[in-house]
């Protein structure tokens, strides 16, 4: 029921091998250069989000999971986190363009996706580091600085060793959410335009695509995160124990 139709969209990629959308997938003719151009800002900006992602989430889920500012506030902002997973990613695409082109009208399109992405992505990276540090005895640390460490030190030699691969994890679900986001792309930006984008223009008929050129499409772009996401977990399987 969940897997099979999930995946359905193989069977016309697999389809699309023998035939000549594959060469011509190959080659970039046609409808597939802006194809590859699409592919390549979808990657190249779920990796810009990951690491952005990391940097102004690591002091979030350290002020959540260490309760710096009260047992109480700590908590809300730990829900108000959770608040891009409950609105719509279209909705929230929209107030992101509503605020930021509004606020400041000359702000390329790329920051527009970058902003745009990062807040979809934040909950994941904050709520897995949050978790991770939780499970770190806070007795731990405290030793290590009655023993002369300074709190960067701690951090580096105690807290990242122990959590460096649940944080990847949460990283991974990051760079893939980010991927295959399309609402809040479609929302925020009108010139540039990610991997999926392109293939809903082509499943609208906003740009006259076969059904195999589609499922070809759509076929890569899951292949290469399946890969990527395989390599990531075997890195990780195991090891955030």
């Amino acid at each position: 029921i969940v897997l099979v139709p999930a995946l359905f969209v193989a069977l016309p990629a697999f389809q699309a091998v023998f035939t000549s959308a594959l060469p011509a997938a190959l080659s970039g003719s046609g409808i597939w250069g802006d194809y590859w151009q699409s592919l390549l800002l979808s990657y190249s900006l779920g990796a810009i989000v990951t690491v952005l992602g990391f940097i102004m989430g690591l002091p979030m889920a350290l002020l959540i999971a260490r309760r710096k500012i009260g047992k109480s506030p700590s908590a809300f902002m730990d829900i108000l986190v959770n608040v891009p997973l409950i609105v719509p990613s279209i909705a929230l695409g929209a107030s992101l363009s509503f605020f930021w082109k509004q606020s400041f009208p000359f702000m390329p399109e790329m920051l527009l996706l970058i902003f745009a992405h990062l807040s979809i992505t934040y909950p994941y990276i904050v709520k897995s580091m949050s978790a991770a540090f939780e499970r770190i005895s806070v007795d731990m640390e405290e030793a290590a600085r009655t023993l002369g460490a300074k709190p960067f030190s701690v951090f580096t030699t105690i807290v990242l060793p122990l959590t460096k691969y649940s944080i990847l994890s949460g990283a991974i679900m990051v760079f893939t959410r980010s991927v295959s986001e399309t609402g809040a792309t479609v929302a925020v930006v009108t010139n540039l335009k990610t991997a999926p984008v392109v293939i809903v223009d082509w499943v609208k008929g906003v740009v006259h695509a076969s059904s195999l050129e589609i499922g070809l499409g759509a076929g890569i772009l899951v292949l290469l995160s399946f890969l990527i996401l395989f390599a990531l977990r075997l890195v990780t399987r195991g090891k955030g124990r």
